[in-house]
């Protein structure tokens, strides 16, 4: 488990004596691509719902619009926007709306660094870990 524990860090964000629910949504922060596409199961049998925030995917996309581009002005508009209309509605979803919309909530929950997994809408913080399965099982135990 390493000297470190991989820099795992359980947050209660409530100083009561806190009842755990069963974990029903896992939002996972992360600056590289990262893919979940294993169903989970909570400790009750229920599905649980799955959000990965790819925070560096919106620079990777400007990287990407930003290849092979004309040399005037114009042109290079004329070409960023012929790039933007040529992409599946899919891949602008998972480029850049959605890790906007991590970044609003990472700023929400107040995370300190990445990766980290957020359970029940900021109930349980884990940094350090990518491995959402690992995290849930270390939520669960800690119950």
């Amino acid at each position: 488990m390493g000297k470190y524990l991989v820099s795992i860090v359980l947050l209660m964000l409530s100083t009561a004596s806190y009842a755990y629910e069963a974990v029903s949504l896992v939002e996972v922060f992360v600056n590289t691509p990262l893919r979940a596409d294993t169903p989970l199961k909570n400790s009750t049998g229920q599905l649980i719902e799955v959000k990965v925030y790819d925070l560096s995917a919106p620079e990777r996309f400007e990287d990407e619009l930003s290849q092979n581009l004309p040399e005037t002005e114009q042109l290079i508009k004329t070409a960023v926007l012929q790039k933007v209309q040529a992409l599946p509605h899919s891949y602008f979803e998972e480029h850049v709306v959605m890790p906007y919309e991590g970044i609003l909530k990472a700023t929400e929950y107040e995370l300190t660094k990445l990766p980290a997994i957020v359970f029940n809408n900021g109930e349980t913080v884990i940094y350090g870990i990518k491995d959402i399965g690992r995290a849930v099982r270390i939520r669960e135990e800690a119950q």
